[in-house]
């Protein structure tokens, strides 16, 4: 027997299990061209007991804990998180950066940020000041984005996703 088809939409809010009583919320937003077409969602900070059932507006006036790139049917089929509501207000999306650190070869390090809406990379030697505070760009498994809202670190050891120093 096959998996049931799972059909996501901009606005759709998805609930998170964190503990046997305790669950956060997440949003999907839009899908970001300049990496790899993943979704992009925000990830809230307010915590709710299993059993309440804040309506959506609710939900997406909370504060936001950061934003990434997932794939959020990933992240359903393996139990990360299920279907809970839907809300049409996704926020300004223009105003979300992301950044990546490129380090290939020794002679060739550099960073890009990017806006969604925005195409075209824009390569850096030095991440300017104003791209200080993006968010991390990269495609995250739904097991590391889950890790980041239980413990708020994508990863356990030190890496520059969670803000950490470049070595």
């Amino acid at each position: 027997m096959g998996t049931a088809r799972i059909k996501i939409k901009y606005g759709d809010i998805f609930k998170v299990k964190i503990s046997d009583n305790e669950v956060c919320y997440l949003q999907y937003l839009a899908n970001d061209i300049n990496q790899l077409n993943g979704d992009v969602i925000r990830v809230f900070k307010d915590r709710y007991k299993d059993e309440d059932t804040p309506s959506p507006e609710e939900v997406i006036n909370g504060e936001i804990d950061f934003y990434c790139h997932v794939f959020l049917k990933r992240g359903v089929q393996l139990g990360f998180w299920t279907q809970y509501a839907h809300s049409d207000n996704v926020g300004d999306l223009k105003k979300i950066y992301f950044k990546n650190y490129i380090d290939s070869f020794p002679c060739m390090t550099y960073w890009h940020a990017w806006n969604i809406y925005d195409s075209k990379l824009i390569e850096y030697k030095k991440l300017p000041r104003r791209f200080q505070n993006a968010f991390w760009g990269t495609l995250f498994q739904p097991s590391t984005v889950f890790h980041k809202i239980t413990t708020g670190r994508f990863y356990e050891r030190k890496n520059i996703a969670d803000g950490d120093p470049i070595q």
